[in-house]
């Protein structure tokens, strides 16, 4: 069984895919796997507790690096993320 995206009722925050999602998508062939990857997002980091906005591979709190690319779009509002992160997309949004 594979980890699948963040489930809020799960305190981890993530949820392990049934046999069924396995079987009827294969491991490698979801859904999520078939579109393109978004240049940016909220992506966890294992040595922080909390998930950041990373755009360009630079949190928008200006602390962490990744050079990762398995970003989630959407959730701003969960209490999961970088205070820090929320108030930079918050001054983004309101100037547009």
């Amino acid at each position: 069984m594979g980890l699948v995206n963040r489930d809020p009722n799960n305190e981890a925050g993530w949820r392990l895919a049934t046999m069924n999602e396995i079987e009827d998508n294969g491991p490698h062939a979801t859904p999520e796997r078939l579109l393109p990857k978004p240049t940016e997002g909220w992506t966890y980091l294992y040595n922080s507790p909390k998930w950041h906005y990373f755009r360009g591979g630079r949190a928008l709190c200006k602390r962490w690096m990744t050079f990762g690319n398995d970003f989630e779009q959407g959730n701003d509002t969960s209490p999961d993320n970088c205070k820090g992160c929320v108030k930079v997309l918050e001054k983004e949004q309101v100037k547009k």
